[in-house]
């Protein structure tokens, strides 16, 4: 980007989206276009519509979704499915009608078949079933990773997508119920140390393994994406799937994860591993053999992001709730 552009993120008062908006404020050249549901909620087809011909946005980082973890897909599947689909097709029906140069998509690990022990790559798609705690979101983002291809295809628009790993930083969701592990058990281990609690109880055996990255390491990637040059950015939306993995290229377990949270919250109870609860798949580590390739890599090392996310958590979640 060398002269004034215009480049519009959903959901940017989300986790990523606020992560990619901070990464483009220090972007001279850059006009950033955020919204708000009462706005414009992307759900409604005229409002993005509208929206898109109003502020005819150069670039589109698409990160707004209906996201949570085990037990917010098994409560909300319907949501979960439906809200997700009518996003990506408004989004990117709306992008190619108004000239978009280029399109970011952020899709999800959960596309990948559930039976894969190696590292995934990118051509695993669509080898075989997600798994089926997060079926109806990991469908919704399959339809968005194969919209990119169609788009491309049928129009010759620019739309990649990227999927990132467990994604976890600073506006993440804590919410006891809907959250994803980690900010799930940072929340706890933090609650149990400040009310003297004896043990902490995590669901699964502990035995599952995932890998984790910090939002701000995504979005710092996700920028440079967006710079490659043309012939980069073109090269890998013209490949199927029009997709590139984005991790840190090792994983750990929840015993693991969970070990780590107490320790740095500073909980020194007993950790219970509740195996009657669901757990979801055992391992999924996704291959960064093609982001290498393309000169990207993570920066942000497991223990520092574990400090950036319970920073945050203290001085804007718990000083919240209990001011």
């Amino acid at each position: 980007m060398t002269v004034k552009q215009k480049v519009f993120v959903t959901g940017a008062n989300g986790m990523l989206g606020d992560a990619i908006c901070e990464e483009l404020a220090s972007c001279a050249n850059v006009e950033v276009i955020k919204v708000t549901r009462d706005v414009c909620n992307l759900i409604d087809s005229d409002a993005v519509e509208h929206f898109f011909s109003l502020h005819k946005p150069n670039f589109v980082y698409h990160c707004a979704a209906k996201v949570g973890g085990i037990a917010a897909n098994k409560n909300y599947p319907v949501e979960f499915l439906i809200h997700n689909v009518q996003i990506q097709n408004n989004v990117f029906m709306a992008a190619h009608n108004n000239g978009v140069q280029r399109l970011v998509f952020f899709a999800s690990n959960a596309v990948y078949p559930k039976n894969i022990s190696r590292p995934i790559e990118e051509i695993d798609m669509l080898s075989g079933a997600p798994e089926e705690t997060v079926r109806p979101y990991a469908i919704a983002k399959l339809a968005g990773i194969e919209l990119c291809h169609s788009f491309n295809k049928q129009y010759d628009t620019k739309f990649l997508a990227l999927i990132p790993v467990n994604l976890y930083g600073p506006k993440d969701n804590f919410h006891p119920e809907n959250s994803h592990v980690l900010p799930a058990l940072l929340r706890k281990f933090h609650l149990a140390k400040v009310n003297d609690e004896d043990s902490v109880e995590v669901w699964g055996t502990g035995n599952q393994r995932r890998e984790f990255m910090c939002s701000l390491d995504l979005a710092r990637i996700a920028v440079e994406v967006m710079n490659f040059s043309d012939e980069k950015f073109d090269g890998v939306c013209s490949e199927y799937p029009p997709l590139v993995n984005v991790g840190v290229g090792s994983d750990i377990s929840i015993k693991e994860l969970a070990e780590t949270i107490a320790k740095k919250v500073g909980y020194t109870g007993q950790i219970i591993f509740d195996s009657s609860k669901p757990e979801g798949i055992n391992k999924k580590q996704t291959s960064v053999e093609k982001m290498h390739s393309l000169g990207l890599k993570h920066k942000i090392s497991f223990d520092d992001g574990i400090g950036i996310i319970y920073d945050y958590y203290k001085a804007h979640v718990y000083s919240c709730e209990n001011s």
